[in-house]
C-alpha cells in the first residue's frame, strides 16, 4: 500500500463523503476521519504484524487501496451517525473510548474527534457485531484508538 500522505488521505475521505452526498463533520471532526483512516492504513501496512494489525484486519477486512480505507471509515461514520436502527448502547461508547485513551497514555482527542470515533465505532458494531458483548465494544475501541494514535503520528 505504501506511504500515503495526510493530504492524499484527506482527498480520499472527501471523495468518500462527496460520493455519498454528505459533507464531512465540522472541525475538528473531519480531520478525525482522515486521522482514523490514515492510522488504519498504517496499521494494515505494518510489516511487523501483531495483535493490533490482526484485530484491525478482522474489523475492517483486507482493504487493498488507500481510497478503500478512507471510504470504509466514511461509511462507518455515516452509518453510526445515522443511528438506524437506533443503537441502544450509544451512551456506553464514549466512556469506553475515553478509558482506552487514558489507559494507553495517549492524548485525549477533542470533543468533536471523540464524536467521530463514537460514530465510527457504532457503525462498525452495527455492521460486524450487532449484538456483540462488551468485549466487542472494547475491542473496536482499541482498534480505533490505535488507528487514531497511528494517524496522529508524523
Amino acid at each position: 500500500m505504501g506511504d500515503v500522505s495526510r493530504d492524499e488521505m484527506r482527498k480520499y475521505v472527501l471523495a468518500g463523503f462527496a460520493a455519498r452526498h454528505h459533507t464531512p463533520p465540522p472541525p475538528p471532526g473531519g480531520e478525525a476521519v482522515v486521522t482514523i483512516a490514515l492510522g488504519l492504513l498504517r496499521q494494515l501496512d505494518d510489516p511487523t504484524g501483531g495483535a493490533a494489525v490482526a484485530l484491525a484486519s478482522t474489523v475492517f477486512g483486507l482493504l487493498t487501496l488507500p481510497a478503500q480505507v478512507g471510504q470504509k471509515v466514511v461509511d462507518y461514520y455515516l452509518s453510526g451517525k445515522r443511528d438506524m436502527p437506533p443503537f441502544p448502547q450509544r451512551p456506553q461508547i464514549e466512556p469506553i473510548l475515553r478509558s482506552w485513551f487514558t489507559q494507553a497514555g495517549a492524548s485525549m482527542p477533542q470533543a468533536g474527534e471523540i464524536d467521530v470515533l463514537v460514530n465510527v465505532e457504532i457503525g462498525i458494531l452495527q455492521d460486524k457485531f450487532p449484538n456483540g458483548p462488551k468485549a466487542a465494544k472494547q475491542g473496536v475501541a482499541e482498534v480505533l484508538g490505535n488507528a487514531y494514535v497511528a494517524g496522529v503520528a508524523p
